[in-house]
């Protein structure tokens, strides 16, 4: 544990004097007097009870404490030194990108929230948003395409990849209020509606999905702006995650209760390459998680 007396300062000068073998030249290298310096130094041998230095004509020779002092205090403060770089560059730098990739936009809205707070601290990294279907994103990561990716497909158990679940995506039905009483809709879909009526979803890829009853038929389009356009129009009764209704107008349209029907729900995942992780991804992600409300 790092003991609060420790004095930085001290081990800077001594660090100076020993690569400089001068007093003098560690002086104008630290840019502070060259009685300073050697104070240090003399406080330093003081608190460790050792001989660090021996003088002679030329400047100064290192004793043996000293040379095994130097092994670790050069290394803590260069691993210092790398941790102040990292941290100036990425609070100050005026470039970088993290990528992102997300399965066909489904949830766009949500990691919107993520980049909003991102930027408010970070205003000059930059995102670069990539859409993918969802047997891309894991190939995404594996060629390093991609810093952080949103995938609702099984990731398996790759242990190069860090995955978190970030929430459960239930499935939601909507209709028009023309089309829900045309049909004489209730506000809960039965097994008689799923027979009967037809249904729109926009996940590519897909032809049925399972319910408790059946697997349901569909009617597929390109995206969920098209699915409610559809469902405005009265052609039937739109699939989605409820999520993907965050920034839709509810106004002539109303949400059935699936629950009895059993819609099938999914995972939303945060996935990344454990080898591969930025520092500004690895922030990121940790803002991803606060907004999800994921320890």
């Amino acid at each position: 544990m790092l003991q609060s007396n420790v004095n930085f300062n001290l081990y800077k000068s001594f660090i100076a004097v020993y690569d400089h073998k001068n007093i003098s030249k560690a002086a104008a290298a630290l840019q502070i007097t060259q009685p300073t310096v050697t104070y240090n130094i003399k406080e330093l041998e003081r608190q460790l009870g050792a001989k660090l230095f021996h003088t002679h004509p030329r400047g100064v020779e290192p004793t043996k404490d000293a040379h095994e002092l130097y092994k670790w205090v050069n290394s803590g403060m260069e691993s210092i030194a790398t941790g102040e770089m990292s941290i100036k560059e990425f609070n100050e730098g005026s470039h970088g990108a993290i990528h992102v990739t997300v399965p066909n936009g489904l949830v766009s809205e949500l990691v919107a929230k993520s980049i909003v707070e991102f930027n408010k601290k970070y205003p000059n990294i930059r995102f670069e948003i990539a859409d993918a279907k969802n047997v891309d994103v894991l190939l995404r990561l594996s060629q390093y395409a991609t810093d952080v990716a949103l995938s609702i497909a099984d990731v398996g158990v790759d242990k190069k990849f860090g995955v978190v679940d970030l929430r459960k995506l239930e499935r939601v039905a909507i209709v028009s209020n023309a089309f829900a009483q045309e049909k004489n809709i209730s506000e809960k879909l039965t097994a008689k509606d799923v027979e009967a009526l037809p249904f729109i979803i926009f996940e590519k890829g897909r032809s049925t999905v399972s319910t408790k009853i059946k697997a349901c038929p569909y009617v597929t389009v390109e995206g969920v702006g098209e699915m409610v356009a559809l469902v405005r129009e009265g052609a039937g009764v739109g699939i989605c995650f409820d999520a993907d209704l965050m920034d839709v107008k509810m106004d002539e349209l109303v949400k059935l209760d699936v629950g009895s029907i059993g819609f099938e729900s999914r995972v939303l995942r945060l996935v990344y390459n454990k080898a591969a992780l930025t520092k500004s991804a690895k922030v990121f992600i940790e803002i991803l998680k606060e907004v999800f409300g994921v320890n």
